[in-house]
């Protein structure tokens, strides 16, 4: 008997993971919708909060429409009052405060490794969490790159300014990310006047971890030490 019922079960097994298969594949292709509409109602709500709303607003008061200068000055600082604004806003929920621990302790790891000190969670919890090369730098220097590239951009129409700093993002990113390498590998007034609005942005989208974090930061950057020290120049 027992023999028959180990049989039936070996028998059942092939059919039990065809219909399991099917199942996968389904949640899998509906996990992968669910993502892809997230990153696109993402990237909506980034260019209509800061593309469209800035140069919408700006473009409401009527002696400032031929003044290119002063309203490319205007529109970028409504896009930074609006990005600190979000980020201190999610920073209030109790998943995105979590998050930013774990942002602080990514930091505080990356600071313990270039500091040619072992990685462990003492040598990590005394160091600091600001770093210059942090995204939240990096969104502070395209703001700032935006409104000096939008001061040469001769278009007054708000529709025409929209689309102009669309096609001009890829040029605005690649400054931005050279700005953020000089910044990253050099101390000296200029890096330091460029790194502050980010790094101070950083008392908000970094807060202090706990050891467990700490130790989660370790073991992730361990296997992206690269043996030569000369390809981990940043």
């Amino acid at each position: 008997a027992d023999a028959a019922e180990a049989a039936a079960d070996t028998a059942a097994a092939p059919a039990e993971e065809a219909v399991k298969a099917p199942a996968e594949k389904k949640e899998s292709s509906s996990n992968d919708i669910i993502m892809y509409i997230g990153i696109i109602l993402g990237v909506a709500l980034a260019i209509g909060l800061f593309v469209f709303l800035p140069k919408w607003l700006v473009g409401l008061i009527p002696s400032i429409k031929e003044h290119r200068i002063l309203r490319s000055l205007l529109e970028g600082i409504v896009k930074i009052v609006l990005f600190v604004s979000y980020m201190w806003i999610v920073s209030l929920t109790k998943d995105i405060k979590r998050q930013y621990m774990y942002h602080g302790a990514e930091h505080k790891t990356i600071a313990c490794h270039e500091a040619e000190l072992p990685l462990t969670v003492e040598n990590v919890r005394k160091q600091i969490r600001f770093h210059k090369r942090c995204g939240t730098s990096f969104i502070f220097i395209v703001l700032i790159i935006s409104i000096l590239v939008m001061c040469l951009v001769p278009f007054t129409v708000t529709w025409q300014r929209i689309v102009a700093s669309l096609v001009l993002l890829p040029v605005v990113v690649g400054l931005s990310y050279e700005c953020i390498r000089i910044a990253g590998n050099n101390d000296n007034l200029f890096t330091r006047i460029l790194s502050a609005p980010g790094l101070a942005m950083q008392r908000i989208t970094t807060r202090e971890p706990d050891d467990s974090m700490i130790e989660i930061a370790i073991a992730a950057m361990k296997p992206c030490i690269p043996e030569n020290k000369e390809e981990d120049r940043w």
